[in-house]
């Protein structure tokens, strides 16, 4: 089975660990605002 184009990622990121709320929640607006700014620095 194969993905479609437009749903195969670009790139990935590694990162060492996600941030989460003390209720144990991906805090994603968080890790997309750290992802900015290490994007603009590059």
């Amino acid at each position: 089975m194969n993905l479609a184009k437009n749903k195969v990622p670009k790139r990935f990121f590694m990162v060492d660990d996600l941030l989460r709320s003390p209720a144990g929640k991906l805090l994603k607006r968080k890790l997309r605002e750290s992802f900015l700014k290490g994007e603009d620095s590059a």
